[in-house]
């Protein structure tokens, strides 16, 4: 059998395909495969299209796929991907996860308690001890994802505008900002964010903001980036206590993704989360993809290591 392990993001979707002797057979990369933002069929026909082309054509081997996807936060959107998928490609075994499962698997491979926390275009934190599991954040732009590319991005936007009505603090993101937009004057931001600027292209900006932070030392960038780092931390510590962790007894908090794996935005995270009574600081084991193809391999050999607790519908009966 081949296990495909799917990590998809609001940004970029990775696979990974590796066979039952732990040979890494095919790998590849894709856009975004959010599920609210591309929508089921979409979704569904692009991870199909994007595994067979990193499963190599002279393997006669079963297929195992681990599609671990930002977006998927209930089981009825779990259930409804999964058929999705099982209608565009039969023959191939299913399984569908939130991308905060992959991530978990990966940072505490062979571990009992953990909280990883995903900051990428959005932001979410999962936990799990034993077979208890908790989740913060993961509500999407419109409704949260502090911490996250997006609200980095969507924070320097806000600054660029207040800074030209005299309304904040003057900042250096200004000229980086509208250069990285292809806008010359502060006021087209107005046009380009309501004509249909997308969540990736606001947390696309995020780079921008660490750049001016460290490079140029601007003030608001750093501020910026310093709410960010609390949010994220916050994020962690709110799973952390949902599973039940203490000043006297803290879990480890290890935080992945695309914002998350900048060194310079890190090492803030990690100092913040330095003064925290209820976890501690974990660097991940593997990475979420690899996590991906790890929860492929639980089921073939009939391990349960993960529980499918990420869904709401189980945290509310958790509660």
């Amino acid at each position: 059998m081949i296990v495909v392990g799917v990590d998809g993001g609001g940004t970029k979707t990775e696979m990974l395909a590796v066979d039952e002797a732990g040979t890494v057979v095919g790998q590849g990369g894709a856009g975004p495969s959010n599920v609210h933002r591309l929508g089921i069929a979409g979704v569904s026909k692009e991870i199909v299209r994007n595994v067979a082309a990193v499963i190599p054509a002279d393997r006669n081997d079963s297929v195992l796929v681990v599609a671990c996807l930002a977006g998927v936060d209930t089981a009825e959107m779990r259930v409804a991907l999964t058929a999705a998928l099982v209608e565009c490609e039969p023959d191939w075994e299913w399984i569908v996860e939130n991308d905060a499962a992959a991530a978990w698997r990966g940072a505490f491979d062979g571990m009992d308690a953990g909280v990883v926390t995903i900051a990428g275009t959005g932001a979410v934190s999962f936990g799990r001890s034993g077979q208890v599991t908790a989740r913060t954040g993961g509500w999407g732009a419109l409704l949260g994802d502090e911490g996250s590319g997006y609200s980095v991005g969507h924070a320097a936007l806000v600054a660029v505008l207040r800074d030209q009505d005299g309304l904040g603090p003057a900042t250096q993101l200004t000229g980086p900002v509208l250069n990285a937009l292809g806008l010359t004057q502060s006021h087209e931001i107005i046009d380009r964010v309501h004509g249909g600027m997308s969540f990736e292209d606001v947390a696309s900006l995020a780079p921008i903001v660490i750049a001016m932070a460290e490079d140029e030392h601007d003030g608001v960038a750093r501020h910026i980036l310093e709410l960010a780092a609390d949010a994220l931390v916050l994020l962690s510590d709110g799973a952390a206590a949902r599973l039940g962790a203490t000043s006297a007894a803290p879990i480890g908090s290890a935080y992945v993704g695309g914002l998350a794996g900048n060194a310079y935005f890190r090492d803030m995270v990690r100092k913040r989360q330095a003064a925290s009574r209820l976890t501690v600081w974990s660097e991940p084991r593997e990475s979420a993809l690899m996590g991906a193809v790890l929860l492929g391999a639980d089921r073939i050999h009939n391990r349960d290591e993960y529980s499918g607790g990420f869904y709401v519908d189980s945290i509310e009966r958790d509660s």
